[in-house]
């Protein structure tokens, strides 16, 4: 499993952002795409296409937080269709820009060397990967999401936005792994990568109670693992040695 580290907004995307500074206009997502070329992280930001463009990810609806200032954007990527496997090193999000039109607005890069190894529809059916990137902005309210029918809403998607209403967005990101160990700390104070599956039937059955979420504080750093055997039973979850 790739680790994605290397995240920022584009200087294209810096320059939307001062542009939505007065509320007048949204800040609408139009599309992600992953890439397959990994270049320097210095010269990440001033990207205006993504390297080596390979597939068009889904976008999904976005999922608030308690916080004001932030959105959580579900992207996925599914091999259905996909020919031919390829190393994925890099991701782009893709935003409306009301003078330039659509723009490369944000990219985060791996750091593992070998990149994410996506296979052919053929090598490995039902693939699937999710990433759930938080974003800071001005006004959440004011972040709209080009959602194809695709990405309309899912039992699991509706879960999540229950599970953020109802445990704070400190828990979140333990909700549909297959494996799991992730820092509960912000990255940097843009955007966090905090969703990651392997399987399109991971998620599906992975239930929590509500003591198990409450025993993460807000802030809290924690090493989470978990591990199915068999991708649709419940897993067993452990926090800080508790399961």
């Amino acid at each position: 499993m790739a680790t994605w580290v290397n995240f920022c907004r584009t200087e294209q995307g810096k320059v939307l952002d001062a542009k939505l500074v007065n509320g007048s206009i949204p800040l609408r997502f139009t599309k992600a795409m992953s890439g397959s070329e990994k270049i320097n992280p210095v010269l990440l930001p001033a990207l205006t296409e993504l390297p080596g463009p390979k597939q068009t990810l889904t976008l999904s609806d976005k999922l608030y937080t308690d916080d004001p200032t932030e959105v959580i954007l579900p992207v996925m990527l599914q091999n259905k269709g996909l020919a031919e496997s390829y190393k994925m090193y890099i991701l782009g999000l893709y935003a409306e820009d009301p003078d330039l039109g659509e723009i490369l607005y944000m990219v985060c890069q791996t750091t593992t060397e070998e990149g994410e190894e996506i296979p052919s529809e053929t090598n490995q059916p039902a693939f699937s990967i999710q990433w759930n990137h938080v974003i800071k902005t001005a006004d959440a309210s004011k972040v709209t999401v080009e959602v194809p029918e695709a990405g309309l809403l899912t039992e699991h998607i509706a879960d999540q936005k229950y599970a953020l209403k109802s445990h704070r967005h400190d828990v979140y990101d333990i909700v549909g792994f297959e494996n799991l160990n992730i820092d509960l700390g912000y990255f940097d104070d843009e955007t966090q990568v905090q969703s990651h599956n392997t399987s399109e039937y991971a998620h599906q059955n992975m239930v929590l109670n509500g003591n198990e979420i409450e025993t993460l504080a807000s802030g809290e750093t924690s090493d989470l693992q978990t591990h199915m055997t068999d991708p649709l039973a419940h897993p067993n979850l452990k926090v800080d040695g508790n399961g």
